[in-house]
């Protein structure tokens, strides 16, 4: 997977300008948050596909990705916006070098796997991840993952992914929001194109059994609102 943001950045822009037909996380996004001139902190910025929908709301934002390829991809697709974004090429486990303080913090589809990679200790990988983020933001945290692709209900794809969900919300208070965040293609040959060669071989033959344009994907937007903690 990880060869994926390595090399075909091409490829994985052609995957996510198809995500979302409805703009349901747009949305969703708006409403969390508050205000206008808003400093945010994006980790796992890819090639800026978050970082659009509301980029508009934003004074500044520094965004992280530990590939220089997705961030060079990144600056042609934001290159309307580049007076008010830092690029910087930083580790998820890093985002404690960051040393401003930001009004929000996002990661989208990212924090997942970085949990993946250190899944030996998920608690420890978890606070470490959080604790950075309460370190440089000021409002909110808001998290991006995964709760399946091709499938009917939302559901997390691993137990990895399902025990750090869990740790989110009864360990650090993040409220849960589900989004359809489904994929709207041409033809079915073109959605078994693009996604057989990002999701692999499975998803693949999945389509070519079930033949559809518009695939359904289901995300997960957990929100801890600083301003309230109780956890």
């Amino acid at each position: 997977m990880f060869e994926i943001y390595e090399k075909h950045s091409r490829e994985y822009d052609d995957l996510v300008k198809h995500e979302d037909y409805e703009n349901n996380l747009g949305t969703t996004l708006a409403k969390i948050l508050e205000g206008n001139d808003l400093k945010i902190v994006e980790a796992g910025v890819g090639t800026g596909r978050i970082t659009r929908l509301y980029i508009n709301r934003a004074k500044h934002i520094w965004c992280f990705d530990r590939s220089r390829h997705m961030i060079e991809r990144a600056k042609i697709n934001l290159a309307d916006y580049l007076d008010k974004i830092t690029f910087q090429i930083l580790d998820n486990r890093d985002i404690n070098k960051f040393k401003g303080k930001a009004d929000y913090f996002i990661e989208g589809w990212s924090f997942g796997h970085t949990i993946i990679e250190n899944q030996d200790n998920i608690n420890k990988i978890v606070k470490k991840l959080i604790s950075n983020c309460i370190k440089i933001c000021s409002k909110k945290i808001i998290i991006i993952e995964t709760l399946g692709t091709n499938v009917n209900e939302p559901v997390p794809t691993n137990e990895v992914l399902f025990e750090f969900y869990k740790i989110l919300e009864e360990e650090y208070n993040f409220e849960k929001k589900i989004v359809r965040t489904d994929y709207k293609f041409e033809s079915n040959e073109e959605a078994e194109r693009i996604m057989g060669f990002f999701f692999g071989e499975k998803m693949k033959d999945s389509l070519l059994k079930t033949p559809r344009s518009i695939i359904p994907e289901w995300t997960g937007v957990w929100v801890k609102d600083l301003n309230h903690q109780n956890g």
